[in-house]
């Protein structure tokens, strides 16, 4: 009798909060490719964003930016990795995130909120 042996590799989900929104500039949630909900109190879209490592960045050479498509198909750029996020440590090339945009300002004079989910290999 012959016995195989499967290695499989944990797949785990790393989701963290984008920072440095305010310092982009903001557009609105339908301006953004993904999937619109409104049923709930705070409407939100989920769609995709690339995190890109951005090496000339001035302030931060490991900063990793997180860009999202709009709707027009055009890029933009919403904000960044925090430096003490588990995503800032593990990407090092541009990777494909979950993104989901809490719209806090259509409910109030508050700013969205941005968050990016990556699946990371241990």
């Amino acid at each position: 009798m012959e016995v195989h042996t499967m290695t499989t590799k944990v797949i785990e989900q790393i989701t963290e909060k984008v920072v440095g929104t305010s310092f982009q500039e903001h557009k609105d949630i339908l301006e953004f490719t993904g999937e619109y909900n409104a049923t709930s109190n705070v409407p939100t879209k989920v769609g995709v964003a690339i995190i890109v490592p951005e090496p000339e960045n001035p302030y931060d050479s490991n900063a990793l930016a997180v860009i999202a498509k709009l709707s027009n198909g055009q890029p933009h750029k919403i904000g960044y990795i925090g430096r003490n996020s588990d995503i800032y440590n593990t990407v090092t090339s541009p990777t494909q995130a979950v993104l989901t945009i809490s719209a806090y300002s259509a409910v109030g004079k508050y700013n969205d909120s941005y968050t990016v989910t990556v699946d990371y290999n241990g």
